[in-house]
């Protein structure tokens, strides 16, 4: 068993956490990540009313007993306002939600709120000096995402293995590792760094519960390690996609100097598909981090769970085996 302050924290069996994904994250996938061990994360932003979001985590509640997370996001280009976060926060302390994670502007407004429900806070970062500003305000842990990851990896694209070190180093509070984690191995490699736990969002899309439409669940498994491209830096905003027909279009509109309501007004249409419906991987933005190039195929949540937990124990042995013979020797 991998046992760190932030299953502790969270009361999970794993410290593996599933990200908040707009249009891609249902009850069932946050329910069965709970069920196998692990917490998940709704993402409010994808609920147009409250009473929406509290019947998403409503449903949740249905398919599990264990924990469900809820996610906030503070990005101002979605920021709906203070009124509706404090609302939002509201909801999901009465809906008795095991966690809050915050991500894309500071939480200090909003954490005396949440600190009084007693329900952690995790903020989820790009950047070290990010991350000690969310322990000085009071997060009781941090998520730090490298360029590895999918969406929003910051301006300073900082890779995952840089800053999870350079976190742990700095921090007292636990480190959530994420951005290109995908398998046990790289959950081991981000353990030997100091994280304490790993949190994944494209290996979750890769699931059966996702119900994504099989050619866009083909076109994950065919992914390769030249297949993704990070577009929007002009605008400051980098996330992470796989190529396709569109990505060239949207990288020369950037070159051209296009505004972003431009490119928006060109890719609009085919992000509103239903992912679950659209038999089309070609005519949108599809955000993935980099670990997708380790998936070889889909399957159910608790197998992926299971699998994961059992190769970073395998690959946590081995480094102490090493370990144990380099000392001996």
């Amino acid at each position: 068993m991998l046992k760190t302050r932030i299953t502790e924290l969270l009361g999970i069996r794993h410290p593996v956490l599933m990200g908040a994904m707009h249009r891609v994250t249902t009850a069932e996938m946050v329910a069965a990540v709970a069920e196998a061990g692990g917490i998940g994360f709704i993402p409010a932003a994808a609920f147009a009313s409250l009473d929406a979001l509290r019947g998403e985590i409503r449903k949740a509640r249905t398919l599990t007993d264990g924990p469900i997370g809820l996610n906030i996001s503070l990005v101002p280009a979605v920021h709906p306002g203070e009124k509706r976060i404090r609302e939002i926060i509201e909801v999901g302390v009465e809906e008795g939600v095991g966690a809050f994670e915050t991500a894309g502007g500071s939480p200090a407004a909003f954490l005396p709120l949440i600190k009084a429900s007693r329900i952690p806070v995790l903020h989820k970062v790009t950047q070290v000096r990010y991350a000690r500003k969310a322990e000085e305000i009071g997060a009781d842990a941090v998520i730090v995402i490298g360029c590895e990851g999918g969406g929003y990896i910051g301006p300073a694209e900082i890779p995952t293995m840089i800053l999870v070190e350079g976190a742990a180093r700095a921090l007292s509070i636990p480190v959530v590792a994420a951005g290109g984690i995908a398998d046990g191995r790289t959950m081991a490699a981000a353990l030997t760094l100091g994280a304490e736990g790993v949190l994944m969002g494209t290996r979750f899309i890769a699931s059966t519960e996702a119900g994504l439409h099989a050619r866009y669940q083909e076109r994950l498994v065919e992914t390769g390690e030249t297949d993704t491209v990070v577009l929007f830096r002009s605008f400051g905003s980098p996330l992470r996609f796989i190529r396709n027909r569109l990505t060239p279009e949207v990288e020369r509109m950037e070159r051209e100097g296009r505004s972003m309501r431009e490119i928006l007004d060109r890719i609009g249409p085919g992000q509103e598909k239903d992912l679950r419906l659209d038999d089309d991987p070609q005519g949108r933005l599809f955000p993935v981090g980099f670990g997708v190039t380790l998936i070889d195929r889909i399957r159910p949540i608790a197998e992926i769970v299971a699998e994961i937990v059992r190769e970073a124990e395998t690959a946590i042995l081995c480094l102490d085996r090493v370990k144990g013979e380099t000392a001996a020797a």
